[in-house]
This record gives C-alpha cells, structure tokens and sequence, in this order.
C-alpha cells in the first residue's frame, strides 16, 4: 500500500510520526511538504496577514492573492498525486487544499484528514469544513470536535491519537554537562503570544513560578514579565528553535512539566503531553476529558483549576517513588495502544475496513 502524507514540513514531529507508522504497518511511504513547496514570501505574508486582511490590503487584492496562493500550492499538489498512484493520501489539518483538489484526488485514491486544530478555530483556512464533509475519512485528537463535526454531517469521523514517538523522545542517561545546562526540577518548552491565548498560558504556569523552573522560549516571553515579575528569573530565551534532540534532553533534565491545553481544544489535550511521556519526565497536565479516555480516569495528574498547580508539583516532588511509577503507567499505555504503528493500522483498518 503507498501513502501520501500531506504536512506544513518534514521538521514537523507529527509527520515523522505518522511515517514511521505507516512504514511500520508495511506502506511505502511519500510526503508533500506545503511550507517547502509554496512561496516562502507569500506564505509568510499569508500567515501573517490573514487575521489583518481587509486592514493590510484592500478586499480585492488580498481575495486575489489569496486565489493565487492556494492555486500555485494546489497545482504542485496535482502533480504530485498524478505522479504515482497513492491507496491513501493522509492530510494535516487542511494544508491549502481546495476542494476541487479534494475531488480529483478521489477520483484515484482514498483521502483522509487529521486534525490537529479545530475548524472553527481556524479563520485562516476558509475552505476547511467543506474539506471535512467530502473527504473519505477525518480523525480527530479532541472527542468534542468528533461529536460537532458528527452532527453538522461529517459521517465518517473518529477519535484517534498520533504523536508517541520513542524514536525523538525517550529516556536516557544524560551528560555532566547536560545536567549543568538544562537541570531543573521543573521544564516547560514553548511560545508566549502577545495575546488572550498568551494570558491564558501565563496564567496556567504561574503557579509553579516559585519552583526551580526553567522555562525555554523566544524573546517574545519578556513582554509578559510585568504581569508576572517572578518570570524573569525562570526564562531561559532562546535566538534559534530547539531541536528535538535538545528538547528531549531538556526533558531528561526535569522532573516534571506543565501542560496547558490552547483554548481551541474542547475534550482533548496538549500533543506535548505524549512528548513528555517518552522522556521519562512526569507532565502535569491542564484537564480535558478526553484524558480519562485514553490514560483512565484519574491516571494523568491534571490541574483544573489553575490554583491547583502549586499543590500537584509540590507533591510530586516530595513522593520521588510515586513520580517514577506514574511515568511507567503513563509509557505502558502508550505502548500498548498508541505506538505509531498501532495509530496507523487503526487508520488503515477504519478506511479500508
């Protein structure tokens, strides 16, 4: 069986991901890479303007550019798909397709779509629903976005779970060096917008500003420290993006790592959860429902009010025996149901059943 996997980059974790799983469920695997294939000018002038269209450019000019971009990535796309037959052409969210695309393709191949952020959260991809509803297949890491998308009639829907990856992230013994570089007993890795999103976030962690926390990101954290003026001391700025490598480190370097959930996902949870997970460090992670489905209720120490934060990591940190414990739990069940492998054979089974 040839799958195609359409994805913003080969850097992206969830691709090597899904490749591996696909590789290991015995499928030729291709991919088609929308960051590396489009425009990089327009892309960026295209992520970047959309929420600002009708103030950066005028209706017409941005409705034109607009129709430029998705027809030059979509006809890259054609050629790609024609190039070779391909059983199953996998999508990430909705990687510029249009859906005149979507019936061509389908006219040779089955088409399904991942989810990993929720179309009505999205108001920069205005062809997404549509997508949805005439594809073979979506699935979905949120149960809520299942049940929503259900009942305005995307009938073959399911929840399902790629990002465990013991291949980028796992346990090791790490360096001298490393320990005096990254050590810490609490690690958190990733942006702060200057937004609602970003308050949301800073408000998620600052209960855990007062442990020895170190806290890896861009400059764009700093415009937040008069909100939070014990943040300064926990930031550690970064000029370049980690690599996995170095995050996995970082997080054989902690003990635990908060997680919060971004306001689109409704029952789901963060993919970083999965990240922690492999490395061994114990993810303290913000409630969502779908916790209890995956992990069994109660298996994930999770926060539902923010308050709560301060009480969970001071208790693990106190109960060494009891950490270690709860991140084997958390790694058995992994492995016994969302490998890469055992997410891609669910895939294949639900569209070729």
């Amino acid at each position: 069986m040839h799958v195609l996997l359409i994805s913003p980059s080969k850097e992206y974790p969830l691709f090597d991901v899904m490749r591996s799983g696909f590789q290991e469920s015995n499928c030729e695997v291709d991919g088609f890479f929308t960051d590396d294939e489009s425009d990089t000018r327009k892309n960026y002038i295209y992520r970047r303007s959309f929420p600002l269209s009708y103030a950066s450019f005028t209706r017409t000019y941005w409705l034109k550019f607009q129709k430029q971009f998705y027809a030059e990535i979509n006809q890259k796309i054609l050629n790609k798909v024609q190039s070779k037959h391909f059983d199953l052409v996998l999508v990430y969210n909705d990687s510029f397709l249009l859906p005149k695309t979507l019936e061509v393709i389908k006219q040779k191949s089955k088409i399904a779509f991942y989810l990993g952020d929720s179309p009505f959260y999205t108001s920069n991809k205005p062809h997404f629903l549509k997508l949805l509803i005439a594809a073979d297949f979506v699935f979905s890491p949120d149960s809520m976005w299942v049940t929503q998308l259900y009942n305005l009639g995307v009938s073959n829907i399911d929840f399902e779970l790629f990002g465990f990856n013991e291949k980028i992230f796992f346990q090791k013994e790490v360096t001298e060096q490393e320990k005096r570089k990254y050590s810490s007993d609490l690690a958190f890795i990733g942006r702060l917008t200057n937004s609602e999103w970003g308050l949301k976030k800073l408000l998620f962690l600052k209960p855990f500003l007062e442990f020895d926390f170190k806290i890896y990101g861009p400059s764009s954290w700093t415009r937040w420290i008069p909100d939070a003026p014990e943040l300064k001391d926990k930031l550690v700025i970064l000029d370049n993006p980690l690599s996995l490598q170095q995050m996995n480190t970082i997080h054989n370097c902690a003990k635990l790592s908060p997680v919060d959930s971004n306001p689109g996902l409704l029952h789901g949870f963060h993919a970083r959860l999965l990240d922690c997970i492999g490395s061994g460090i114990l993810p303290l992670v913000e409630y969502g429902k779908d916790l209890d489905q995956v992990f069994g209720e109660g298996v994930v120490p999770t926060v539902h009010r923010y308050v709560e934060g301060k009480e969970l990591a001071a208790y693990y940190l106190a109960h060494e025996k009891e950490r270690v414990e709860k991140v084997k739990t958390l790694q058995e069940i992994c492995k016994s149901n969302y490998t890469p492998e055992k997410s891609a054979q669910r895939v294949l089974d639900r569209i070729f059943k």
